[in-house]
């Protein structure tokens, strides 16, 4: 007597995909899934750094400038540059 081996085939699941650490959605309760996951990580936003750095350093350039002008102003150094100019395009005459 022979015996006739019949398989039949069953239902394949395909394989689970490699979540990289994150838990899969399948496995958090439906309360505490975000409505609109992101597809992205969240970026900083840059915008108008730029423009704060740039007057930043006007501000440094500024308050650098109004010391140098009220040391000058104070120690007569303008008017002794001013004089040694004078003196000098004189004597070249």
């Amino acid at each position: 007597m022979t015996t006739t081996r019949i398989t039949t085939a069953l239902p394949t699941t395909p394989p689970p995909r490699p979540s990289h650490g994150r838990i899969p959605l399948t496995h958090i309760h439906p309360h505490h899934r975000h409505p609109n996951p992101p597809t992205q990580p969240a970026r900083r936003d840059d915008r108008g750094q730029a423009s704060a750095e740039y007057a930043m350093v006007i501000l440094a350039a500024a308050t650098l400038a109004l010391g140098v002008v009220t040391w000058a102003t104070h120690t007569g150094a303008i008017t002794g540059i001013f004089q040694a100019v004078v003196d000098r395009l004189t004597s070249s005459i």
